[in-house]
């Protein structure tokens, strides 16, 4: 089974970063080639005229989804290139190694590629004072590599095996023509993030995994009621969820229901500013009831008594043991999280029952109402993807390495090896190396996501978009200010975050637009 596209990715959150990562891998192909700035090609490079011998360092993020599966699509593409050696470093602090090293050039950086996340790669594009590498900028130009070579193994290339919405948000427009739009950075992980929740426990209590936001408000009573109807058992705490490193996770809700209220393309202008006049805070492109209406849901949730309220001082690793094990006091039915779940907590709690799954997003109550009915409006899931990014320094010594280890990482013998050590998918657009039998043998967590990513549409965020957020510096969460749901959980209303949030853009907008110049 496959999907035709990885759909449409709604960008949401959490902006453009770089990413931390895999690879795709082995068999012959034929790709060599320039990806500099200006330099076109009209097809496959001749993998012949390639320098495929050498050395890469690849530094990668070593959270949620781990290294060993890039250790192990490296070993793989050795395997098929004996003259090539790769090194994985594994960094806990990737966007400040990032910012540390970039810089340097290659006679004080050795390092060939980053897999990362959160990382404001357009800064490293765009600003000027990094001429010295050359007139793009500090990244290798990736614009021709995804137009013309093929994956590794297959006769795909590579710009049709990656999500073309995805790319698209992850594009930047170039510096003397912004009608062209390069590509610097590609997605290395994503799959949908949401509700997991606990089947053993929803089969006990007798309840379904909820269509709209109201039937969850819904689904919240009854646990309430059936722990009152069974003193005899250990309570049922409806959610349990991070708050000292993970309040993000709520966004991966919030996100989905905001898209699903304004319209696919009016919450993208969010995050792109982009229609007609795009610098006029006063535009709905900025202040979008979508958002608020997102947040009253949330807002029902973290203040009432469906959540443990300890959550506010655990840590994800803390609320994962519990969410899998229970405490003292309760078992727990759902928790914000990521695709990397089961392979993170498996690191925590050593073996997870096999009774975890990822919901899909209940849909907005209120976008029912406004949409007349519960078909017309879309599923979506929100995605990390356009946060997990992979990027090359433009100084590199092992470009062609590089993009034929990149090449081997998105093919479906690197995509095989990505979801055999993480038990998550690479952002590609079919997942036909799944065999029927591979599939049947997958968790049911597993078996949740592939159906989720091949059903539904993505949301994810673009942070780096627009210049008013990569050199204005307009934020995603007001200085000062804490997320939404970490204001609403300390007492705040949904309706006065969400007023605040607009009053600081509103305030301090010509500021953002003398910081980018415009």
């Amino acid at each position: 089974g496959g999907k035709q596209t990885l759909k449409k990715i709604v960008s949401l959150l959490l902006c453009f970063v770089m990413a931390c990562g895999m690879c795709a891998c082995g068999g012959p192909h034929p790709n060599s080639g320039n990806s500099g700035g200006g330099d076109s090609l009209s097809g496959p490079p001749d993998k012949s005229e390639l320098d495929l011998s050498g050395k890469l360092i690849i530094k990668s993020m070593n959270k949620g989804y781990g290294t060993s599966a890039l250790e192990a699509i490296a070993d793989a593409y050795m395997k098929e290139n004996q003259e090539a050696t790769i090194q994985i470093k594994p960094e806990g602090d990737i966007p400040s190694v990032v910012a540390n090293e970039l810089g340097l050039g290659a006679d004080k950086n050795d390092t060939d590629i980053y897999f990362g996340a959160s990382i404001n790669f357009a800064e490293y594009y765009m600003d000027m004072m990094m001429n010295k590498f050359g007139a793009s900028s500090l990244l290798l130009d990736l614009t021709d590599f995804m137009a013309n070579w093929l994956t590794y193994d297959e006769q795909n290339k590579m710009g049709e095996i990656i999500d073309a919405g995805l790319i698209s948000m992850l594009s930047i427009a170039d510096k003397e023509d912004d009608s062209i739009q390069r590509i610097f950075s590609l997605p290395w992980a994503g799959g949908a993030c949401g509700l997991v929740y606990n089947a053993d426990i929803f089969a006990e209590v007798g309840v379904e995994p909820p269509e709209t936001t109201d039937e969850l408000l819904a689904l919240m009573d009854e646990f309430i009621k059936y722990n009152a109807s069974h003193p005899d058992k250990t309570p049922i705490m409806p959610i349990i969820y991070a708050g000292a490193n993970a309040m993000a996770y709520w966004q991966y809700l919030t996100y989905v229901w905001w898209a699903q209220y304004e319209g696919y393309d009016q919450f993208m202008k969010y995050w792109t500013l982009t229609d007609g006049d795009p610098f006029d805070p006063n535009k709905d492109y900025i202040v979008q009831e979508g958002q608020l209406e997102a947040m009253k849901v949330s807002e029902k949730l973290i203040r009432g008594e469906y959540v443990y309220k300890a959550s506010e001082g655990l840590t994800d690793e803390i609320a994962e043991k519990y969410f899998i094990k229970g405490d003292d006091a309760y078992r727990f039915a759902m928790m914000p999280n990521g695709d990397w779940f089961e392979n993170e907590a498996k690191s925590y709690v050593g073996e997870v029952p096999d009774s975890f799954k990822m919901m899909k997003t209940p849909k907005l109550s209120s976008a029912v109402t406004k949409y007349k009915g519960v078909n017309n409006v879309p599923d979506y899931a929100y995605t990390l993807a356009s946060t997990h990014n992979v990027f090359i320094p433009s100084y590199t010594r092992e470009k062609d390495l590089a993009l034929d280890f990149l090449s081997f990482y998105y093919s479906e013998t690197g995509a095989k090896i990505f979801y055999e050590h993480t038990g998550a998918f690479l952002p590609r657009t079919n997942y036909d190396y799944l065999s029927t039998a591979d599939r049947n043998k997958m968790t049911k967590f597993k078996q949740s996501e592939l159906e989720l990513i091949e059903t539904v549409d993505f949301v994810f965020t673009a942070e780096y978009k627009s210049p008013v957020r990569y050199f204005g510096g307009l934020p995603i969460i007001p200085d000062g200010k804490a997320t939404p749901e970490k204001m609403m959980m300390e007492g705040k209303s949904a309706q006065t975050v969400w007023e605040e949030y607009n009053a600081f853009f509103k305030s301090g907008w010509n500021g953002f637009l003398d910081n980018a110049g415009i």
